[in-house]
């Protein structure tokens, strides 16, 4: 029979095997369920098996049916099949027991002739056993008195015992005969010359060699042959009643073959055994030595198995057949709630027999920390078809969640970028228009009117510096867009924000400004010095050019941790901006709010040399009681 969950590999088996003479197809199993019901009904002599059933567990599933049949048909040929034939396939499957192992690319046409072989070993061992059972009984007697061995010969001829008699009556000859002769049964007469038959069964037994011992002889009490049975003879005939010596050599012979069977069988379970033992010690390794989390539960959820995988994505190893279901401290679905035990997937597909597609979901470490993994339980089933248990493959899929989470934030970014970037042309392009839309007019009436030449030349510069301004404007947006490669150094804040209020002292002093700092919580941060201190003075400048002017402007500066990144917190009590009219216009290039003077760019710079470090800017402000803005960068070690 064949196991393969291709319909087509099965049929295109079926219609070759059927083409060899006295070969029966008894047909294919599509999973390993279905596959020992009909091994067990038909009992094959071959079974052609292929080493991945798609319907069945992920891990090793046509290897574990390979291993369920080795231990309950020793003497079945199996033939793997496999698409991928690569060499730790191979020497598994034939450590497990596989009879042959072939690629189904190109070892498929091997199949029939393979069958045929197997076939013609079987009948061979079938006509050895037919000879073995038709050959002459070989019969070793010790007898002294040669009337006596003829009468016993013609007697066991005359009864059909198809048998060939070695007569020998001294000790030497009897050892010379068992080593030479190699009889199958040993006849002895009780009293021999300077020899006897207890001297004799002695001998036997002291050689190891396993066969019958028959005491035939002319008159012996019952006493002796009680004791000579009691040493180890197997029956005692007297000559006077030979009737009873071809049943009693039958009989002999029968037990002696019946318990050589036993011990071959014996001896071939001890070696199955063996090698079960160490299939599944080699199955416990591929498991263990598997790049994926596995672990096995019973039918009671107990833990009984996980590998080195299993262990470092729990962070944990549990206490075997002591916790149940998962080694992982606490599961979450891909929302973050919490899943009960009772409800985890090994116990579902426990619960309902089938096996549970890929489903991600999170589990918890003793350190706290995450990972998502894609979970693939399996049911386990015994020869009979019953769940005893399910097997888990565990894949981590953190790291591609966080390049998926990370390509989406670069798409973001891309996003922002070009929205950025098409407002930054239209300003540009509005800005540019109007100081070259005046030079080009007074330069076109230049020397119409020789009077006004001088006013004209004062017009033109006042139109070149707005336009120089506007290229300074563009030049500091530009090399903050491009500041990947700036130098990233350990700055301390008090110094930056020492170095700003330097700059705008006389500022600060007209205002009467009351400035307060706190960067306890974070002193310093490794970042590119010039951002820092353009930062600082663009949010200082504008908190004292925004100041309510009868009210005394307060700033208080400070620094504090959020997560992965150091805040840097601008608080002021000035006029403040309406952001739920303003909010998405707040940061824009050449934005003013209160009609003072200035150009609008100073928050774009403040936004734009945020982002370029990896960091943020967020603001709340309300009309008249202040803003706060809030720089987050992130913390480099």
């Amino acid at each position: 029979m064949t196991v393969d969950d291709s319909p087509v590999i099965a049929e295109r088996l079926q219609f070759m095997l059927s083409e060899i003479d006295s070969v029966e197809f008894l047909g294919n199993a599509f999973n390993i369920s279905a596959a020992l019901q009909l091994i067990d009904q038909s009992e094959p002599n071959v079974v052609i098996l292929d080493i991945h059933l798609k319907g069945d567990m992920l891990v090793a599933n046509g290897v574990h049916l390979l291993i369920q049949l080795r231990r309950k048909y020793p003497q079945m040929k199996i033939i793997m099949l496999t698409n991928v034939a690569v060499p730790q396939y191979r020497s598994t499957c034939m450590a497990f027991g596989a009879d042959y192992f072939f690629d189904k690319t190109i070892d498929f046409e091997k199949i029939p002739d393979t069958v045929k072989k197997i076939q013609l070993q079987k009948s061979a061992a079938s006509e050895s056993e037919e000879d073995s059972t038709s050959q002459k009984i070989k019969i070793l007697h010790l007898e002294d008195n040669p009337g006596d061995a003829e009468v016993i010969f013609r007697y066991l001829k005359k009864n059909d015992v198809d048998c060939e008699v070695k007569v020998v009556e001294t000790e030497a000859d009897y050892k010379e005969a068992l080593a030479q002769y190699n009889p199958d049964i040993i006849l002895s007469d009780q009293s021999l010359p300077n020899f006897n038959s207890i001297t004799a069964l002695e001998i036997l037994r002291n050689s190891k060699i396993e066969i019958p011992f028959i005491l035939v002889t002319g008159a012996v009490c019952e006493e002796f042959g009680v004791e000579a049975i009691m040493r180890g003879a197997d029956d005692y005939i007297l000559k006077d009643r030979l009737y009873r010596l071809p049943i009693a050599i039958g009989g002999a012979l029968e037990k002696y073959r019946i318990e050589r069977e036993r011990k071959k069988n014996e001896a071939e379970k001890e070696v199955t055994r063996k090698k079960i033992e160490e299939s599944e010690k080699q199955y416990v390794q591929l498991v263990h030595d598997l790049p994926a989390a596995v672990y096995t539960c019973d039918l009671n959820g107990r833990i009984l198995l996980y590998n080195k995988a299993a262990i470092e994505l729990w962070g944990r190893e549990p206490e075997v057949g002591e916790e149940f279901w998962c080694g992982s401290l606490k599961l979450y679905d891909t929302d973050n709630n919490l899943i009960p035990r009772e409800e985890s997937p090994m116990m579902m597909v426990i619960k309902n027999g089938i096996k549970m597609e890929g489903r991600e979901m999170i589990i918890e470490r003793p350190d706290e920390t995450r990972r998502h993994v894609m979970v693939h339980p399996s049911p386990n089933f015994n020869a009979a078809g019953e769940v005893i248990g399910a097997t888990n493959t565990m894949i981590d899929i953190t790291d591609c969640k966080k390049a998926m989470l990370e390509s989406l934030m670069l798409v973001d970014r891309l996003e922002l970028k070009n929205k950025e970037l098409s407002q930054f042309g239209y300003m540009l392009s509005h800005n540019l228009r109007g100081p070259v839309a005046r030079i080009l007019g007074l330069a076109s009436i230049f020397d119409v009117e020789p009077n006004d030449n001088n006013f004209i030349v004062e017009k033109i510069k006042e139109a070149t510096v707005e336009l120089d301004d506007v290229v300074k404007d563009i030049n500091s947006v530009v090399s903050v867009r491009n500041s990947e490669n700036d130098k990233l150094e350990l700055v301390l804040f008090e110094h930056k924000f020492d170095l700003v209020k330097e700059i705008l002292a006389r500022e600060i002093a007209q205002c009467n400004a009351l400035i307060t700092t706190d960067f306890t919580a974070a002193r310093s941060v490794r970042t590119v010095r010039n951002y820092l201190y353009s930062m600082l003075f663009n949010l200082l400048s504008n908190a004292v050019k925004f100041r309510i002017p009868d009210k005394q402007l307060r700033v208080h500066v400070r620094t504090y941790i959020d997560g992965d990144f150091i805040c840097l917190s601008v608080k002021d009590n000035g006029m403040g901006v309406d952001l739920e009219r303003n909010r998405s216009r707040i940061f824009g290039l050449y934005r003013k709010f209160h009609g003072l003077p200035g150009k609008g760019a100073g928050l774009h710079l403040v936004k734009a040399q945020a982002e370029s470090l990896g960091g943020r800017v967020e603001v709340d402000s309300k009309v008249d009681e202040g803003s706060e803005f809030r720089i987050h960068l992130p913390i480099r070690k």
